[in-house]
C-alpha cells in the first residue's frame, strides 16, 4: 500500500524501527510517570485475564483517576502476556510490579475485575498485605 501512495518511499531497516520504538516508549513511559506524579492522588484500577484455548493468557490493567480540578484521566498500563498456569498469586506479582512501576502503589484505593477465583484470590491477597 506504501508503494502505491509513495513509490519512492523506502521502510528504515529493522533495527532502526527497533530503535525507534524503543526510544518512543521509554518518552511516554517517563511522561505517564510524571502525569501521575504531579496530577493522580487517589487511584482506581481495573484488570481482566484473558486465556485463549491454547492457554495463552494476558493481564490487562488500566488506571483511573480525577485530579484537583476533576479531569478524569484513564491510562492504559500494560496488555502483559501471562504464562499458564494463571494464578492468583502470579496475577497479584504482575500487578503489583506494574503499579509500582508508575509510583501507583500508594495511590491505587479501588480495584475492580470479574468474579474468576484467581482474579479475586490476587485482590484478596494483595489487599491484605
Amino acid at each position: 500500500m506504501i508503494k502505491k501512495l509513495d513509490p519512492a518511499f523506502r521502510l528504515p531497516c529493522y533495527k532502526t524501527i527497533k530503535k525507534n520504538l524503543g526510544i518512543g516508549y521509554q518518552s511516554t513511559f517517563q511522561a505517564i510517570k510524571e502525569l501521575i506524579s504531579t496530577s493522580c492522588k487517589n487511584a482506581a484500577i481495573t484488570t481482566d485475564l484473558w486465556t485463549s484455548c491454547a492457554k495463552d493468557g494476558y493481564l490487562g490493567i488500566t488506571c483511573h483517576w480525577l485530579n484537583d480540578e476533576m479531569k478524569l484521566y484513564d491510562i492504559l498500563i500494560c496488555i502483559e502476556p501471562i504464562k499458564y498456569p494463571h494464578t492468583g498469586d502470579h496475577i497479584r506479582e504482575i500487578i503489583i510490579s506494574k503499579i509500582t512501576s508508575l509510583g501507583l502503589n500508594d495511590k491505587v484505593k479501588v480495584v475492580v475485575t470479574d468474579s474468576g477465583s484467581n482474579m479475586v484470590k490476587a485482590i484478596r491477597e494483595w489487599e491484605g498485605n
